[in-house]
């Protein structure tokens, strides 16, 4: 999730030897050093995989990286590793944002407006139903009503 805590626990590889007759030793685990890794951090210990920095769908949906373990005990220098992928899940995090500040429509006193009076136009950076937005006006609706998917303002006369 993006609004996933710094330093939570993401998962965790854990590695055992095949070989039934080795002793139990020490495992090293690391992570591959590239641009979706940044993020993460691992125990070198445990194997667990934490949070390094913050998480944001609307620029990265998923990281991939290796995972590595080895056995310093172990002097034969076997190693192993595995692909790690982090989809990262959307959050409602990013609010809507009018386009504009201010919106000026003008309407002829003398004749009754027919149609569009104008339109509201925002953007929410968010993906999916977390980004849909609906319009609504503060007023009574005693003189304009709005297309609640669309921002069209029409006259409710």
């Amino acid at each position: 999730r993006e609004t996933c805590s710094i330093g939570a626990i993401i998962l965790q590889v854990q590695a055992q030897m095949l070989d039934t007759q080795y002793t139990p030793g020490v495992f090293m685990y690391s992570l591959e050093h590239n641009t979706d890794s940044a993020s993460f951090r691992i125990d070198p210990k445990t194997g667990s995989i934490f949070l390094r920095n913050p998480l944001d769908y609307e620029l990265t949906q998923s990281h991939s990286f290796r995972a590595y373990v080895a056995s310093p005990v172990d002097k034969s220098g076997q190693s192993a590793s595995a692909s790690i992928i982090v989809n990262v899940l959307d959050e409602n995090d990013n609010s809507p944002v009018f386009m504009h500040d201010v919106y000026f429509f003008e309407i002829e006193e003398s004749s009754l407006p027919q149609g569009v009076v104008g339109t509201l136009t925002a953007v929410d950076k968010d993906s999916g139903r977390n980004g849909q937005l609906s319009y609504f006006l503060l007023s009574d609706g005693k003189y304009f009503k709005i297309n609640s998917n669309t921002g069209n303002i029409f006259y409710n006369f």
